[in-house]
């Protein structure tokens, strides 16, 4: 009797296993100055996208009937065009 408790047990939780579905990971590139003379608007820019992400991934969003949590790859352009293209280009290798 007890190897079948043990068996239907062990049965129960393989398939509880199998229904537990890995979230995805999605990355969101953000550039926006969060330092030097334009960082109170670039602060607000992050903060306000990082609110957005934190709502949604606590309703649970779902893509093509799979679980994704959303991520923030915040990058500091500190106003300088030039940082900016730098910046954009890594973005868009990764």
């Amino acid at each position: 009797m007890k190897k079948i408790a043990f068996s239907l047990t062990a049965l129960a939780l393989g398939l509880a296993a199998m229904t537990v579905q890995a979230q995805e990971r999605i990355r969101v590139g953000f550039m926006s100055p969060v330092t030097g003379p334009q960082a109170a608007n670039g602060v607000d820019n992050r903060d306000g996208v990082l609110l957005a992400i934190k709502e949604i991934n606590a309703k649970g969003m779902k893509i093509g009937g799979k679980p994704v949590v959303f991520e923030l790859d915040i990058n500091d352009d500190g106003a300088d065009p030039k940082q900016g293209v730098q910046i954009a280009q890594s973005l868009s290798d990764k």
